[in-house]
């Protein structure tokens, strides 16, 4: 609650149910988003009966809605970021070959527009073999030379890398120091990066790196977080957007119909990890860009899906998950 007695019914009071309250409470709060915040207090939250209410000359927008109409408000109060308008990201993924098979698509259509790509690697990629034929030593190299390859075949720019050792990534002061070091250096509007809160995703790696990369995307703009990186003359940067991909829960859709087979030549340049099992890899990676693109409802073509939020949707939200 905004106040005490915000939630008390009063004279003026007008509520409605279901998909009506939802219409109704959702064009008062459009009209009043152009005012100032100062002159009405909201309060948000999911089930429930809501509706507006008055005292004395402030407004008081109750929202309970259905989870289905939830989105509906904050997209009045934070506008949806378009990442097709983006003019630079910074890709910040766990391990060679996550960005290529996660946003392998999307990276390469942002960059054939003039969008400048810049990749973030946060482990060394030493872990990843089924076998004990080549030491980890002997595989960071060559994970290396591998994803230089597959961002040139994307469009990519620069890499950077963070180094820490593959599987044993744990979420720490460093870890976001440095990932935020990289986001003061480069300056991006957005950052994509893998979704910290996947169901079931099982690697540590996958999970610290994504929930890493949303602090250092939120907390970026506050000069005295990280201020060491002052003294290499770093100035704090607002972040836009995060892009989640490998996400359970997308909210944006993007139609890769065109850049699929570029998506697939850039995995495929990942061969110490796919070359024994390319083909069903790759059937893999189809069968999801379909299915995406039917719950996208698009007619035929291929899609990768997102979850897409402003930096200022990441911190104190409740409905983050429905937008």
């Amino acid at each position: 609650m905004c106040r005490a007695d915000a939630g008390k019914r009063t004279s003026s009071s007008r509520r409605a149910t279901g998909d009506e309250q939802s219409e109704s409470v959702a064009s008062t709060v459009r009209q009043k988003s152009s005012a100032s915040f100062r002159e009405y207090s909201t309060h948000f939250f999911v089930g429930g009966a809501g509706g507006l209410a008055q005292k004395g000359d402030r407004d008081y927008i109750l929202i309970s809605l259905p989870r289905r109409c939830a989105h509906i408000m904050n997209e009045s109060i934070f506008p949806k970021f378009d990442l097709n308008s983006a003019k630079s990201a910074l890709v910040v993924q766990a391990h060679p070959d996550d960005a290529e098979i996660g946003a392998g698509g999307t990276i390469a259509k942002l960059a054939a527009r003039g969008v400048e790509i810049n990749y973030l690697t946060v482990t060394d990629g030493r872990a990843g073999t089924h076998t004990r034929t080549v030491y980890p030593e002997q595989l960071v190299p060559i994970r290396r030379a591998e994803e230089q390859a597959a961002m040139k075949v994307l469009g990519a720019k620069n890499a950077y890398w963070l180094d820490f050792r593959d599987g044993e990534l744990e979420p720490s002061i460093s870890v976001r120091g440095g990932i935020m070091r990289v986001i003061r250096t480069l300056k991006p509007e957005v950052v994509i990066t893998l979704d910290p809160w996947l169901p079931y995703e099982a690697h540590p790696d996958h999970r610290h790196a994504g929930m890493m990369a949303s602090e250092a995307a939120l907390l970026s703009q506050w000069p005295y977080i990280h201020s060491e990186h002052y003294s290499d003359g770093l100035q704090s940067t607002k972040v836009q957007a995060i892009a989640f991909m490998i996400t359970s829960k997308p909210n944006t859709f993007i139609d890769v119909t065109d850049t699929f087979d570029k998506k697939l030549s850039a995995v495929k340049c990942h061969w110490s990890q796919f070359g024994e099992d390319w083909s069903n890899f790759s059937q893999l990676l189809r069968a999801q860009a379909e299915r995406d693109a039917k719950r996208a409802g698009m007619s035929g073509g291929l899609a990768e899906a997102l979850k897409v939020l402003s930096t200022a949707q990441l911190h104190v939200n409740q409905n983050a998950e429905y937008e």
